[in-house]
Parts: structure tokens; C-alpha cells; sequence
């Protein structure tokens, strides 16, 4: 399903579920809508607080001029039970914990082995197979990636320790949720008790019982969009994203993007801008980046007229590295592609508003993080969408204490004036210079429509920034149904000349609706992706009503045809010999 409701910034007032402060009535907006959306607690797909934040942000966009949308989309959600943690030996004890989003399930008895920071390397001389493997926290390698490594080295569970302080316990989610589940329980426990736990395995005596019960279901997850269409570029977009989802109170990841998306769209309200203008506030970013992601897919036309995604990314909080705190005028670091105008315009904008930074790429930050890029800027970057994201770093990240106490307000007001002046700076370029692709593209071709029961023949070509084929890749196909409901993720034969093939067997097509599909190509120095679906038809599981609250809306508001922002038409998908071509990861112009 995939419902769009619209509102236009002429037609008056949304209806609010929850009471609304007034702007600016304790300072600026900026913060006084973070700390309003932390107020919230926790916001998760289809859940009270995130459909009342989504409500907001809608009138926050309607009041700065903006064309609103909603954007629904299905996506399964992680219900945790309960989760036992458990000493058998050296003395029997139980320890608090949680599970990580999207881990498995069960219950494991094994011996426990350290292997600090999880990357390849620390498996050296470590007989991991059939054993609880325990990880630290590290910065620099994502928990998902570090869970890859230890179901590689046969590990039968993932112990990670948190690194938050007084024994805080940090989660997240180990594997995007639009992808299968791993087979393994994954449980995270606070600093201290973790210190005492590496300290038995180090000495070869931590023997443990972990018990994870836990199961998925159905949520419906809304993005709401804001769009002005622009007067010397109008078929072009500037997209400003960032989630508005969180664990707990989420201050700092990510109320304090959402504090400056909406400072950035009330001054910029009356000002003329060169470009069309999105304005993208994400739900379920925190569980895999599905709520851009859906964007991407379901609207290839508008993406192939970004040619700048500016990411908001915890634009606050005083990055820490290790116990060290760096100083505020570099709290907000940057990585981004390489474009050099992008990063002229970048440089330009940091100086005129005193933000001090440190950049870094894109990619670089993919390869320390074991492959993926952990904010919203990955589904447009492997489109070859210039762009770049802020981020930071919180001793508080994904604990229940990520409150605005945390929030140095001096520094989240300059990111944020940096971040506006950037978005102003750029309308001064024209869209030629900002059109400069550095991944490959990947073009995915799939039936139009089959039936319940029927495989699907699935083509994928890929081609380099020439247009050469590229051969001799592992290139990865994930299937979902019901937006982002897994059904499959393998790798494609390789035809050879660029050309990857793969066939969905038919009894995994076995719902009516859409499929859809995302092809992924990993190397050194680069990911791209491509997407397409196909309509199944015919008797079969029908999709199932959301349980959950309903989308926010206005009252009688009908459902649109269309699934996107109100853009002029540029055109589609491409009928080629009997299939339909969608091509999301098409060249840049």
C-alpha cells in the first residue's frame, strides 16, 4: 500500500492529535522543536507519538509555504518479549540487556569468546564456532557489520557491550528490516556489566544462557514531504531529509535535525529559491533507512531531478571520541561525495556562518563501517546523487538518556544557520555543475505483471561511468513484498558483458500486490543500486490492514493517484521488449 494524503500550505490548518507550542515562544525554533519532538518519547512506525510528530512537522511545512504530503508504507516492526541474560559459569548470575532490533530469536547455551572491536582481524587465533561471541562498541564499525563477521565465523550469538555511561544500555537495530533476518540472538548489555563479562571470557571461564523472545509485525510507517516548486529551476531539486523516528526520546538522534529542518523551512518561507525544494522528514530510519528508501523507489522520476541531497543528521551534541569530548567547533562533522562544486559551495557556507568541520566521503565512511552508510544519505548516494550528511556523535546515542540536556544549544544553532546557508548558497549554481556521478549505474528489468505462483525473470545490467559493463561482481538482489516486507536476498549469475540474471521461484511470489526489487553492487570504491517492482495478481495472501494507528491526515482528505511531491512530468518507466524498465539508478544529467 502506498497511500499519499495532501495538503496544500493554501488550505488552511491541519488537525492536530496533539497540542502544539507556539514557535519561537522559548527561543528559536530550532530548538524549541526539538526539544517539543523529544517531549514525545520514543516515536517508532505507526506508533502514537511518531503519527503525532509526523502531524506536526506537516504543520510546521504548511505554515512555511510548503505543499505537504504523506507517504505511507508497510514495513514489519520488531516487538521485543523477553530477553534473559545469563551466567552459567564460573557462578550462575543474571545481567540486564536488551535485544537488538531485528536479531534472532531463541534460546542459546554456550561458552563466550572476545573478540573487542568484531572486524575480520580480531578473529585471528579466536575459534568462534558454536560460541556466543561478545563485541564492543566500536565507532567506526557498525554493530550490523560486526554481527556479518560473526555469523561468518560461525558464531551462535552476538554479546555486545555498550560504551554509554552508568551502565546504560545502547540499541539499535543489526540488520535493515527490509532484509532477512539472521538465524542468531543478538543482546546488548551496559559498559560495567560488559567489563565484567569481557574480563571472564578473557580468562576462559564465561559460560552463558540468552534467551530472546521477540517477533515481527505489521506497522505502517509515514514520510512527510514539503515542496516548493522553484522559479529558475523547476525541474530540479535541492532535497533536505532527515528521520524524525527514534529510540526513546531521540534529542540528539534525531529531534535535533528535525529542530533544524523546520528552522531552515520557516526562514526560507518568503525567500524566492532557484530550485525546487523538498523537504523530506523520514520515518523509520532507525530500522534500516526505510522510510527514504521508499522514497528512492517509488518515485525514480523525482530522483533522477535531485541533484543535491543535503542529509540532517544528529546536528547537535558534542561529538565524542573515546572519553574525549571535542571542542563545539567541531561538533557536527561532514561526509558527502566529491563533487567540487558541491564542496566549494560547502566550505563557502561553513566560513560565512563560523561552523568548523572536519569533511570526510562518502565512501569512506561506508568502508570503516563495514558497507553501509548508517543515515539517509545511502539510498541517494548509490543513486549517484551528489550530497552530504552532518553528523555526531553522543556519549548518550540510542539510551534512554538521549534527552535535550545533552544538547550544547549554541552549537545546534550554528549547524543549523550553516546548514540554511548552505541550502541558500546553492541556489546560485546552475544544476549542470552539481551533476557529476561517482558510482556506477544499475538498471533493474522485471515483467510488468505476473501472477500469484508465477516465477519472475529478473535482468540487471551494470555499467560503469562510461557506460562500459561491468563483469564479474557479486551483485546482490533483495525481494520484498508489501512495500518492505522480505521475501529474498541472493546473489545474481553473472551473464557476463555487465549483464546479472536471477529468477524468483514462484512459490516465493505468493501475495498479490507489489514486488518490488532492489539490485546492490559492492566494491572498494564505490555501492550502487538500482530498483524496479512488478504488479502481482491473481488469488492469494491478501495484504493486510496496518495494526496500527491510522496515517495522520485531515479529516475527508481523499487518497492521491500519485505517489509523490506535485512536480511537472518527466516521464517514467521504459517499456523494452515486453518489460518494464525502471531505471532509478539511471545516469545523471
Amino acid at each position: 500500500m502506498h497511500r499519499v494524503l495532501t495538503l496544500t500550505a493554501a488550505a488552511g490548518l491541519l488537525l492536530i492529535a496533539a497540542p502544539v507550542a507556539v514557535l519561537g515562544q522559548d527561543g528559536p525554533t530550532v530548538l524549541t522543536e526539538t526539544q517539543a519532538c523529544a517531549d514525545l518519547g520514543r516515536k517508532q512506525p505507526g506508533e502514537p507519538a511518531g503519527l503525532a510528530q509526523a502531524e506536526r512537522i506537516a504543520e510546521r511545512f504548511a505554515a512555511a509555504n510548503l505543499d505537504v504530503e504523506f507517504e505511507e508504507f508497510h514495513v514489519p516492526v520488531f516487538d521485543v518479549g523477553e530477553v534473559s541474560i545469563e551466567v552459567v559459569a564460573p557462578t550462575q548470575t543474571t545481567y540486564e540487556g536488551s535485544s537488538f532490533a531485528y536479531g534472532g530469536t531463541g534460546i542459546v547455551e554456550a561458552e563466550v569468546v572476545n573478540v573487542g572491536s568484531g572486524r575480520a582481524s580480531d578473529y585471528a587465533g579466536v575459534d568462534a564456532e558454536g560460541r556466543i561471541v561478545l563485541v564492543e562498541r566500536d565507532l567506526t564499525f557498525h554493530r550490523s557489520a560486526q554481527l556479518n563477521e560473526v555469523e561468518a565465523h560461525g558464531g551462535v550469538a552476538m554479546l555486545y557491550l555498550s560504551a554509554a555511561p552508568d551502565n546504560l544500555v545502547q540499541v539499535g537495530t543489526v540488520r535493515f528490516a527490509q532484509h532477512p533476518p539472521p538465524h542468531i540472538p543478538t543482546v546488548t548489555v551496559g559498559a560495567d556489566d560488559g567489563a565484567e563479562l569481557a574480563a571472564l571470557a578473557d580468562a576462559g571461564d564465561l559460560r552463558m544462557r540468552l534467551e530472546v523472545d521477540a517477533e515481527r509485525r505489521d506497522a505502517v510507517g509515514v514520510n512527510v514531504i514539503g515542496t516548493r516548486v522553484g522559479t529558475t529551476y523547476p525541474d530540479d531539486i535541492i532535497l533536505v531529509g532527515g528521520h524524525y523516528d527514534s529510540w526513546y526520546d531521540g534529542a540528539v538522534d534525531n529531534c535535533s535535525a528535525i529542530g533544524s529542518m523546520l528552522q531552515i523551512a520557516q526562514d526560507v518561507a518568503d525567500v524566492d529559491l532557484a530550485y525546487t525544494v523538498v523537504f523530506g522528514a523520514w520515518d523509520a530510519e532507525e530500522i534500516g533507512l526505510v522510510g527514504s528508501y521508499d522514497w528512492v523507489m517509488k518515485h525514480p522520476d523525482l530522483v533522477e531531478r535531485v541533484v543535491v541531497n543535503e542529509n540532517l543528521e544528529m546536528t547537535s551534541a558534542a561529538t565524542q571520541v573515546g572519553s574525549l569530548e571535542l571542542p563545539h567547533s567541531v561538533v557536527n562533522l561532514i561526509f558527502g561525495t566529491t563533487g567540487p562544486v558541491l564542496n566549494g559551495v560547502i566550505a563557502t557556507s561553513m566560513a560565512a556562518t563560523g561552523h568548523v568541520a572536519a569533511p570526510t566521503t562518502a565512501n569512506g565512511v561506508r568502508q570503516i563501517q563495514g558497507g553501509i552508510i548508517p543515515t539517509d544519505l545511502q539510498p541517494f548516494y548509490t543513486l549517484g546523487v551528489q550530497g552530504f550528511s552532518t553528523f555526531s556523535n553522543s556519549a548518550y546515542y540510542h539510551t534512554v538518556e538521549d534527552d535535550t540536556s545533552h544538547i550544547p544549544s549554541d552549537s545546534h544553532v550554528r549547524v543549523t544557520d550553516f546548514l540554511e546557508r548552505f541550502l541558500l548558497d546553492i541556489q546560485d549554481v546552475p544544476p549542470e555543475a552539481l551533476r557529476l556521478r561517482e558510482v556506477p549505474t544499475v538498471e533493474v528489468r522485471v515483467p510488468e505483471e505476473v501472477t500469484v505462483g508465477e516465477s519472475v525473470p529478473v535482468e540487471i545490467e551494470v555499467t560503469d561511468l562510461l557506460g562500459q559493463g561491468i563483469a564479474g561482481g557479486d551483485v546482490r538482489l533483495l525481494v520484498n513484498e508489501r512495500d518492505h516486507w522480505p521475501v529474498l536476498l541472493e546473489s545474481a549469475v553473472d551473464a557476463g558483458g555487465g549483464t546479472y540474471t536471477f529468477e524468483v521461484p514462484g512459490e516465493a511470489v505468493d501475495e498479490a500486490g507489489d514486488l518490488w526489487f532492489t539490485a546492490s553492487l559492492s566494491a572498494d570504491l564505490y555501492a550502487a543500486e538500482g530498483h524496479a517492482s512488478t504488479r502481482v495478481t491473481g488469488a492469494g495472501v491478501p495484504t493486510p490492514e496496518a495494526t496500527t494507528t491510522p496515517t495522520p491526515g485531515p479529516t475527508g482528505q481523499g487518497e492521491g493517484s500519485s505517489g509523490g511531491p506535485s512536480l511537472p512530468a518527466t516521464g517514467g518507466g521504459l517499456a523494452v521488449a515486453g518489460l518494464v524498465l525502471v531505471v532509478v539508478a539511471a545516469r545523471r544529467r
